[in-house]
């Protein structure tokens, strides 16, 4: 099921469950990283946590990680 074909694109071809996994897995490990850089710059430049934590409380990587189980649950 993996290698399921979902649909064809047009420059990059078959499009499978593996791929958008991957790609999602990439997706989530760059916003992480991303967020961890956002939280040193504010807390470089003294915003406190509750301040940091509201400007980042729509957590993004949770629903990111809820897709994968999603779709790693298909397969």
């Amino acid at each position: 099921m993996k290698n399921k074909i979902l649909d064809f694109h047009p420059i990059l071809g078959a499009i499978t469950y593996n791929d958008l996994i991957n790609d999602l897995s990439s997706l989530l490990e760059d916003y992480n990283t991303l967020e961890e850089t956002i939280q040193d710059i504010l807390k470089n430049n003294n915003y406190d946590d509750e301040c940091i934590s509201s400007l980042l409380n729509d957590n993004i990587s949770n629903r990111l990680e809820w897709l994968l189980f999603v779709l790693k649950s298909l397969l």
